[in-house]
């Protein structure tokens, strides 16, 4: 299997056209500074000659064939452009890709990307081998899972594009498996000191490789808890993680946040707030900044639903606003695709309605409102109330709508019904959020804002056609999907036949489950089910923070390929059992339909070299 993997991965690595893979110019440049200068590159750090050379590289490879740009490649003020710098993450991937470039730093740059591409493929070589390893742990001798899993992922002709292509998802995918492997011995084979310290080395090794894998770090903990408590005391190994889970959970979860509502930047203080003055419902927002947290905006998202359509319209924004003395403040920021609204407002210490209105133009739509709070505006330290906030499709200027009841969705102004498009406009409704300091600290260490991710969890309305975009991408890309996303399968309809196999394997995991519940090694259940389950969780919601600032991010299945181990071997276990459910009924014998099962793989990578070949040579 391994000569078969290093036989595909080198067909991979010379198919793919230099720089085709998500993020590949700027993740080979991150390795090449490793290699060429000293120390860890900070962030800013470039040079602008290997920037010209993989510049030049990718114009000559045809790689802005298709885009309507070319980086000009004499400037001497700006650095050259190849993409979004990678300088920054986990380095731990970078350095094994350093390591031949420091021999090569002489000879063209497209071959030392090609070089570094070998990098990977080692990297693709060590998964294979967790994966035999993994399901030896799982399976008796002679079952076909032992060969049936780590061949079917070794077959996966996504996988493989992204395992051969310069990126750390090559290091993250096979340290995070060889963790995975790892912790399911432990809990197989018991507890011993060397089989503790693979678990606790590797997850420390997958927090210095990538975000994604960072994950490893808590769910160590159950292996090494179940192996401690082992045969009869394992009620009291569970009795322990629920106790730390509960305490985690309320620990690093705020259950008091308004609904609907994010706190989107800066570091003062935001929460709901049970107030006497308040002219809707019994919550305020409350918004409160100082020396030392200088600024904060709290957002929502707009559903499109309510706000799409055809022509010019005028919008009216307003709230109930004033504060712990007299201040200068912004009213409610109303957000289009084109531009930001909003009004300075001066407040006293009694409820005001102020409110402004806007004429959006025809291809603009208003996607959020945000309360923005800062000492710049409001000069010394200030506490600010917000209720009642309000946008509807109209001019309403000059009078004070009429709400119906507390929640806000429904009142009338100026005589006229209206229907509210912010959602809990007064704080009526509680959700759930990271800690500001758990949101802090994840930004330290993961890029863009992930302390966004759990509060979008609980508002789907504004992200329908996200999910559903994400969810067809995260199943291309994991089967079959290539280069940066815009190489597809040739024929007819490949990713529907693949979606059929997809559903029957799952279906067939269920059942299988479902019959051999009582046997089921809950402790390995969990193990992989959380792995499962947060690679990929954090991989649907990746995109997810970019549509605050009117982003489209759509994530690919590179984010979680870390979890192919527990994820094939659901596949597997399902086909397994339908296969047995037809050797039963229909008389076929396994053997027979495991050769069909290869046939069909071997044929998608036929297919995929295709389709590769096609789109880059056409």
């Amino acid at each position: 299997m391994l000569l078969l993997a290093l036989a595909l991965g080198t067909s991979f690595i010379f198919l793919v056209p230099p720089w085709q893979h998500y993020d590949e110019p700027t993740q080979f440049e991150y390795s090449w500074l490793i290699a060429n200068q000293p120390g860890l590159p900070g962030e800013g750090d470039y040079d602008q000659q290997v920037r010209r050379e993989i510049a030049s590289s990718m114009v000559e490879h045809g790689f802005f064939r298709v885009l309507d740009f070319e980086p000009d490649l004499l400037s001497s003020v700006q650095p050259v452009w190849i993409g979004i710098s990678q300088i920054g993450t986990q380095p731990l991937y970078y350095w094994f890709a350093a390591l031949p470039l420091r021999l090569i730093e002489h000879t063209d740059v497209t071959l030392q990307l090609y070089v570094t591409r070998f990098i990977s493929l080692a990297f693709y070589l060590v998964t294979i081998t967790a994966a035999y390893g993994f399901a030896a742990e799982l399976a008796p001798s002679k079952h076909p899972l032992r060969w049936l899993l780590p061949l079917t992922i070794l077959l996966l002709p996504g996988f493989i594009d992204i395992l051969t292509a310069v990126n750390d998802d090559a290091a993250a995918t096979a340290l995070f498996s060889l963790f995975l492997w790892s912790g399911t011995r432990l809990l197989v084979k018991g507890f011993n000191g060397w089989r503790v310290l693979a678990v606790i080395s590797l997850a420390l090794v997958c927090f210095f490789t990538k975000s994604t894998v960072m994950v490893a770090l808590p769910i160590a903990l159950i292996p090494l808890l179940f192996s401690f408590f082992q045969q009869g005391r394992k009620r009291t190994a569970w009795i322990v993680l629920t106790a730390a889970g509960l305490a985690g959970i309320l620990l690093l979860l705020d259950f008091g946040s308004p609904r609907n509502w994010y706190r989107e930047s800066g570091n003062g203080i935001s929460h709901a707030e049970a107030n006497q003055s308040t002219p809707v419902g019994e919550s305020v927002f409350v918004l409160e900044v100082s020396q030392d947290a200088p600024s904060l905006q709290v957002s929502q998202l707009i559903p499109d639903g309510g706000t799409q359509g055809t022509g010019k319209k005028t919008y009216t924004v307003g709230a109930w606003i004033w504060a712990d003395r007299e201040a200068q403040v912004r009213t409610p920021v109303l957000h289009t695709t084109n531009k930001k609204i909003s009004e300075r407002v001066d407040v006293t210490i009694e409820p005001q309605f102020f409110s402004f209105t806007e004429t959006i133009g025809a291809q603009a739509r208003p996607y959020k409102i945000s309360l923005n709070l800062s000492t710049q505006l409001a000069g010394e330290p200030v506490r600010v109330y917000y209720d009642g906030i309000v946008l509807v499709e109209g001019d309403y200027q000059g009078s004070v709508p009429v709400y119906q009841d507390a929640s806000g969705k429904y009142g009338t102004w100026s005589g006229e019904d209206f229907s509210n498009l912010v959602r809990n406009p007064s704080a009526e409704s509680s959700g759930i959020s990271l800690r500001p300091w758990v949101a802090e600290a994840l930004r330290e260490i993961i890029p863009g804002n992930p302390g966004l991710s759990l509060g979008l969890i609980f508002d789907p309305a504004p992200f329908a056609s996200y999910y559903r975009s994400t969810v067809k991408l995260l199943f291309h890309t994991f089967w079959a999907r290539f280069g940066w996303g815009q190489v597809t399968l040739a024929g007819y309809r490949p990713y529907l036949l693949l979606g059929i196999l997809t559903l029957a394997g799952l279906a067939g995991a269920a059942a299988a489950f479902w019959k051999r519940r009582r046997k089921i090694r809950w402790d390995i259940f969990t193990f992989l089910g959380i792995a499962l389950v947060a690679l990929w969780g954090a991989a649907l919601l990746r995109g997810i923070p970019s549509h605050i600032d009117g982003g489209y991010f759509i994530p690919v299945a590179r984010y979680a390929y870390p979890a192919i181990l527990p994820t094939m071997l659901v596949l597997n276990i399902g086909w397994l059992e339908i296969m047995r459910w037809i050797d039963e009924h229909a008389k076929i014998p396994r053997r027979y339909q495991l050769w069909v099962l290869i046939g069909l793989f071997v044929l998608l990578d036929i297919l995929s070299m295709y389709s590769i070949y096609n789109f880059f040579t056409t």
